[in-house]
């Protein structure tokens, strides 16, 4: 294939990372998942799920790329933009480490998810978390344009049911085992009882993403745009 033919097909990707740092300024300055995103009322309450639909948003972006540059696949912390979590974190979303431990968890997945030619299911997931949650009470209070919870126990409690999720996701995977994120347990008590509902939600996501790890890629994967999705 002539090298000015393999030149243009580059073209796109290569505009899409010199615009990317740009993007991320202007995500900070609005960002949608807080406002007219369908998962919106989740990541009003946890800010590690936040972080997380941010890290996988981009780490798909670069999963994908690196797929249709015909790289192998990155360690992505080697990343930069696994580190742009810090430019893209607000002091309003709340608290900075777990947003940033969920943008990594998130970043992760996400590149895994491009680069072995799965489909962009973070946001389908996210927002039937979203709606499971409508049964879990909790205080909001006003933050500019959205809402915020006042309990952090609903977010120790998702972090902590997914790192949970992840690791028996993994085993069930690695086990041959059939898929059941259901199976979360959870005795610890918290003064507004959150901890274990949301402990429950952060548990089937990380399950997926543990079990989802261990997929063995397709023979004939397809980039992002190839594969007909939008997001």
């Amino acid at each position: 294939m002539p090298d000015q033919y393999l030149n243009l097909r580059r073209a796109p990707l290569l505009l899409l990372a010199l615009l990317l740092p740009l993007s991320l300024a202007m995500a900070a300055q609005d960002d949608s998942h807080l406002q007219i995103d369908p998962a919106a009322p989740i990541y009003q309450r946890s800010v590690f799920l936040h972080g997380y639909a941010h890290g996988y948003e981009l780490g798909f972006h670069s999963g994908d790329i690196d797929l249709h540059m015909s790289r192998s696949s990155r360690d992505p912390r080697t990343i930069k933009m696994f580190k742009d979590s810090k430019r893209v974190y607000q002091r309003s979303f709340g608290n900075r480490d777990m947003f940033i431990n969920g943008y990594e968890q998130g970043f992760r997945v996400g590149y895994a998810d491009a680069f072995y030619g799965r489909d962009f299911r973070a946001a389908r997931e996210l927002r039937t978390l979203s709606q499971q949650m409508q049964d879990i009470g909790g205080q909001q209070q006003n933050a500019g344009s959205h809402q915020i919870s006042n309990s952090s126990e609903f977010d120790k409690g998702i972090a902590d049911g997914y790192k949970k999720g992840v690791n028996n996701g993994l085993n069930d995977a690695r086990s041959s085992k059939a898929y059941h994120p259901e199976n979360s347990e959870c005795s610890r008590k918290s003064s507004d009882g959150q901890f274990c509902p949301a402990h429950r939600l952060g548990y089937e996501l990380g399950y997926s993403d543990g079990f989802n790890n261990q997929r063995k890629p397709e023979e004939d994967v397809k980039t992002a745009k190839e594969r007909g999705e939008t997001h």
